[in-house]
């Protein structure tokens, strides 16, 4: 399945070759080390616009944050059709007013895992062409002749299809040793994973300047990047110094977290003075942290009211103690038949606002084919009337 994606990256890496070989004349082997780079510098170059398009729509969203949550307030409880369907024409009108596009931040993603996927699997299987199914040794569009070329370029006089894991009779066959890929593999991965470090940590920054407090999504998802910023480097070093991932790969890794790196500093910037946030937002955001952390706080105080009572109750006198009990677990009958009713409440409105959804829908529906079927006005005719 991953052939597919491999083609046409190869395509690219070929017509790098083909540029620096015999238009520019420089070494073969050399012109496919080149060609990594140039490969990175292609692809990247094609999926920055997407990628600043991702981003602009994640800005917009933030900026829209206050309107959208006081429209969400005056009818998010609604179930009334008529209300429903006026928030989704003041929702849309919303959109319209920030320019937002929710398939903006989307679509760039669908697009860019296929190419990186194809990335990779084009340079483990040319680093490691064992690793390739063909038995003709040809990958993508790439011949067996190109292929072979790649194997024998050589990167600081270390074979690109060498890699730090491989078995030292292996390392000789290629004309090198473990010392010498360790010594060249190991500073380009630190500094791979320090770019990557880097980037998780802007990503990180920017979600707590823009953390939507009020999401338990959203900061459920502030804490899996969390653990994302201090697994994913871990990981990357582990898999550079013990997994079977060659030199061109490593190189790959290095310029493309390098060119990433500077990507995210050049848009973070950009976005920060073209859509910068107002007091509004600001405010909108202290509130709703002000309201979690006081949630979160009053949740704490009642828990240890709880033990506290507890504790009493097991001091207290034997019978004191069992009307203390006795109080204890009404209250706490009351809170749950509480709970439960403001549950079926909610289960209920719910229902009804689906019911109501699929109302407006209806309608929407039927008042797009009634334009559909509406005859167009016949202009000739009432030109002609005019003259008359």
């Amino acid at each position: 399945m991953l052939e597919m994606f491999v083609y046409p990256v190869s395509v690219v890496m070929k017509l790098w070759h083909l540029l620096l070989h015999n238009l520019f004349g420089m070494e073969a082997t050399g012109a496919w080390i080149v060609s990594i780079f140039g490969l990175i510098v292609t692809v990247r170059a094609l999926i920055a616009p997407m990628t600043w398009m991702q981003k602009r729509s994640g800005r917009r969203s933030v900026l829209m944050r206050p309107e959208l949550a006081a429209l969400q307030e005056r009818y998010g409880s609604s179930t009334d059709p008529q209300e429903l369907l006026t928030y989704r024409k003041e929702q849309k009108a919303l959109f319209a007013k920030y320019d937002h596009n929710i398939a903006a931040g989307c679509v760039p993603p669908l697009i860019q895992i296929p190419v990186f996927l194809g990335l990779y699997r084009l340079l483990l299987w040319l680093g490691r062409p064992e690793s390739h199914e063909s038995g003709s040794g040809a990958v993508g569009v790439l011949s067996a002749e190109d292929v072979a070329q790649f194997q024998e370029a050589r990167f600081l006089d270390v074979p690109v299809a060498a890699y730090v894991a491989m078995p030292a009779e292996r390392l000789a066959s290629l004309g090198t040793t473990a010392e010498a890929v360790r010594d060249l593999v190991l500073p380009l991965l630190i500094a791979a994973v320090v770019f990557t470090a880097l980037n998780m940590l802007i990503a990180l920054a920017t979600n707590w300047q823009t953390m939507n407090w009020a999401s338990t999504a959203s900061r459920r998802l502030f804490w899996l990047l969390i653990v994302l910023a201090v697994l994913t480097p871990a990981l990357l070093l582990w898999i550079g110094l013990y997994g079977p991932i060659p030199l061109a790969l490593v190189l790959y890794w290095f310029a493309n977290n390098l060119w990433t790196l500077g990507q995210n500093v050049l848009m973070t910037w950009q976005l920060e003075r073209r859509h910068p946030e107002s007091d509004e937002h600001r405010a909108k955001r202290r509130a709703d942290r002000e309201a979690l952390l006081s949630t979160r706080r009053q949740a704490r105080e009642e828990k240890a009211a709880l033990k506290r009572r507890r504790r009493e109750i097991r001091r207290a006198p034997r019978g004191e103690a069992k009307t203390l009990r006795a109080q204890l677990a009404e209250e706490k009958r009351a809170a749950a038949e509480a709970a439960a009713k403001a549950k079926e409440e909610a289960q209920e409105r719910r229902r009804a606002q689906r019911q109501a959804r699929l109302t407006v829908r209806r309608q929407l529906q039927a008042e797009k084919k009634q334009r559909k079927q509406a005859p167009a006005p016949e202009s000739g005719s009432d030109s002609a009337g005019q003259i008359e």
